[in-house]
């Protein structure tokens, strides 16, 4: 009888737990050679969900042998090995070297963010290394910006609305919430 229960109970955990990636090669992709990064800035500002694609192919995704729960760990791992070369620079964009998570909701392309998170599980909460801040707080600063501006109130409301969605549906936090 004692062994029927260890059997079973081995059993019952073998196969309940989390999906993992296979084995820890699989999280050793490359770093994406060229210009990979810069090329999402460039998705993002025209708003282009091959976006998807090219954040698979960057996570080594192999649709014929891979689970959906592997290649959620592959492109979670590749994410979080790899965030902080996700930066994009453009004059209109008043963080250098900022985030494209950040760049994302400054090019009005919040989708980009929600995509990343309901899809794939991947993690918002990161302070950017540019300054230190999270999307969170990005957001809050550009709402302080444009109060300022009678003229661009209608971007407050919108700003607002995105910083409500970040922070109650997506569980965004700010820099100082972070351990």
């Amino acid at each position: 009888m004692k062994k029927l229960i260890t059997f079973s109970v081995f059993f019952l955990l073998t196969f309940s737990t989390k999906p993992q990636i296979k084995d820890s090669a699989d999280c050793n992709c490359p770093i994406p050679k060229g210009v990979k990064f810069l090329n999402f800035c460039t998705l993002v500002e025209n708003q282009d969900y091959r976006f998807k694609k090219e954040l698979l192919q960057m996570s080594c995704v192999d649709f014929i042998k891979d689970s959906p729960a592997t290649i959620k760990a592959k492109v979670q791992c590749m994410w979080k090995k790899y965030y902080r070369e996700f930066r994009c620079d453009d004059s209109g964009f008043l963080v250098p070297n900022g985030n494209i998570l950040k760049y994302a909701i400054n090019q009005e392309f919040e989708l980009f963010v929600d995509a990343l998170v309901e899809e794939f599980g991947l993690d918002i909460n990161l302070k950017d290394p540019a300054n230190g801040k999270t999307l969170l707080d990005f957001s809050l600063d550009e709402i302080k910006c444009y109060k300022k501006r009678p003229e661009y109130q209608y971007k407050v409301k919108e700003l607002e609305a995105i910083y409500k969605h970040l922070k109650n549906d997506l569980k965004a936090k700010h820099a100082s919430e972070l351990k």
